[in-house]
């Protein structure tokens, strides 16, 4: 478990997260993180919920959250600026909670009350 919420980091989502690959709980909430959000998130197989909400992170959902297969990690992204389409691929996953409020996003969501 990994928790620096209100820790006023700033700066891009560092890469050396990938690498904590028994990490069940990432909570990097109410910071000042900008940029996109990596990819290599979803290296962390065991992660069971993921708080980038309330930072300044750009860009769009990443298709590689498709990944996330194993636990289907609760995902807060709320309150940040990203744009684009949600990825239709996390229609397959079976999160319980996902939180994509006060973005930009477009598209279609309805994949995420089809039967799974």
């Amino acid at each position: 478990m990994l928790k620096l919420r209100w820790t006023n980091l700033s700066g891009l989502v560092t890469l050396f997260l990938s690498q904590l690959t028994n990490l069940n709980f990432l909570d990097l909430s109410f910071n000042n993180l900008t940029g996109s959000i990596p990819l290599e998130i979803t290296k962390l197989k065991k992660l069971g919920a993921l708080h980038l909400d309330r930072n300044k992170l750009t860009g769009t959902i990443p298709e590689s959250f498709r990944a996330f297969t194993e636990n289907d990690p609760d995902l807060y992204l709320s309150h940040n600026q990203l744009t684009g389409d949600i990825p239709k691929s996390l229609g397959y996953l079976k999160f319980t909670v996902i939180d994509f409020s006060r973005n930009q996003l477009t598209g279609d969501f309805s994949m995420f009350f089809l039967d799974k």
